[in-house]
């Protein structure tokens, strides 16, 4: 089961889907700074926001059962982490 996990969150169809997540993210917390925008479509904006940060915690999960003690070994996972 390892094994198969590492290889799905390795694959890069989702190394690139994670990317996509991670600046649509970016352009969401932009678009939360502004009153306008957020008086419009806010809860669109959030709901999008918690699915994304969904995904996020997931992915970070997996990869902590994964890796394990070589999880903390990666500068990226740490900064992941945080």
């Amino acid at each position: 089961m390892r094994d198969r996990l590492r290889a799905f969150i390795n694959h890069p169809r989702v190394q690139a889907l994670i990317i996509v997540l991670i600046l649509v993210n970016a352009v969401l917390l932009g678009l939360e700074t502004s009153p306008a925008v957020m008086a419009a479509a806010g809860q669109g904006i959030l709901l999008v926001d918690r699915a994304i940060l969904a995904v996020f915690v997931v992915e970070i999960l997996i990869r902590l059962w994964v890796y394990r003690a070589a999880f903390w070994r990666d500068p990226w996972s740490i900064f992941d982490f945080l």
